[in-house]
């Protein structure tokens, strides 16, 4: 399983299991954390936690996976997942907490943003590498127009 759901002592745990992949997300692993934040929020926990398993909390996106989106209705439905999930975690009514235990990257340390906590091992690793490549980090770039639920404008 990709993404593990786990409720114990009141609080739900959801955790990136793709060790081997940095637990990097596909399709199915943000459709897995999309259903699993909204399982939560409904669940009697009073907090969910999300980590990761091995040396990475998430390095983001999968690129190999990603280069298999050839036709436009696939791309559109991994954005529209992935809207899904990120959706997820800025509606939740519940607390939800990052515990950073390796390596963020990408898309793994935008996710954070989505966070009302994050905590990390003192060993973690944040990076977003889309500037060196001249790209804009596409999750970070919302965080306003959702969170405020307007477009943002510089007029009072």
């Amino acid at each position: 399983m990709k993404v593990l759901y786990q409720e114990r002592e009141r609080t739900t745990w959801i955790v990136f299991n793709r060790p081997e992949k940095l637990n990097a997300l596909d399709l199915e692993g943000w459709k897995f954390l999309g259903d699993y934040v909204r399982k939560a929020d409904s669940s009697r926990s009073l907090a969910t936690i999300i980590t990761g398993t091995g040396r990475a909390f998430s390095a983001g996106d999968d690129i190999g996976a990603m280069a298999n989106l050839e036709e436009q209705d696939k791309a559109e439905e991994f954005f529209n997942t992935l809207l899904y999930a990120v959706d997820g975690l800025i509606d939740s009514k519940k607390p939800v907490i990052g515990a950073v235990n390796g390596l963020a990257y990408g898309g793994g340390c935008e996710i954070l943003l989505f966070m009302d906590v994050v905590v990390s091992v003192a060993s973690a690793k944040f990076s977003i590498p889309e500037g060196r490549l001249g790209l804009i980090p596409p999750m970070a770039l919302s965080v306003g127009y959702k969170a405020i639920g307007r477009p943002l404008s510089c007029s009072p």
